[in-house]
């Protein structure tokens, strides 16, 4: 017969150590308030509460595998900011955006998005190297969504004479497997709260505006 030995003490300091644990919420997707983080894990995280809300920034590439300037998104209380910024000599001359659902971005028969049915748009004259849009958080119904930034981007010689263009995506994950080179990227929706008390984890994590 196995004999079982019980130690009281030290059974009641785990159960006191286990007690005090804080539950971490912190998105598994790289955030940073640096213009060079790449988003790294296809892992969607929940809503986070938060005094301050930090920056999510993608890459940005122009053709695929030209670095051409980053995709910042962040949010406060009331609105979510997506910054197309541009490195180097590249230019935006118009820009696509899609915030959502994965299962609402507009795509055709053969799972390529369709850009001219993303709901926000933009041309560029003159070109410009940064842009923002700013998105009620109202409009959204999820925590978490997907980011989709599509931009027409050239290069200009110094007396300003066209010298290359390309489309320009965020990177994260391929729309279609079988299809472009097209991709988008997850963000999930930062509650900062406002008292600046920190973090509120015994309210429930929600989106303004959702019932």
């Amino acid at each position: 017969m196995k004999k079982y030995l019980y130690m009281p003490s030290l059974a009641v300091g785990i159960m006191l150590m286990s007690s005090c644990e804080k539950r971490d919420v912190s998105p598994q997707y790289a955030k940073s308030n640096e213009n060079t983080t790449e988003i790294t894990s296809d892992i969607p995280s929940p809503a986070i509460a938060s005094t301050t809300c930090e920056n999510t920034v993608s890459q940005f590439y122009a053709g695929k595998n030209m670095l051409a300037g980053t995709i910042t998104v962040r949010n406060d209380s009331v609105n979510m900011y997506v910054t197309f910024h541009t490195n180097g000599d590249w230019l935006m001359q118009q820009t696509h955006l899609y915030v959502g659902p994965l299962s609402g971005l507009p795509t055709g028969s053969s799972g390529n998005p369709k850009i001219g049915n993303f709901p926000y748009k933009q041309p560029h004259e003159p070109k410009v190297t940064d842009y923002t849009y700013t998105i009620p958080l109202s409009s959204i119904t999820s925590n978490c969504i997907v980011v989709a930034a599509h931009a027409e981007v050239v290069q200009l010689s110094s007396n300003g004479s066209y010298v290359n263009g390309q489309t320009a995506w965020g990177a994260g994950k391929q729309i279609s497997s079988g299809g472009s080179w097209a991709s988008y990227f997850d963000y999930c929706i930062c509650q900062p709260t406002p008292d600046g008390s920190g973090p509120d984890d015994g309210g429930d994590d929600t989106v303004p505006g959702d019932s």
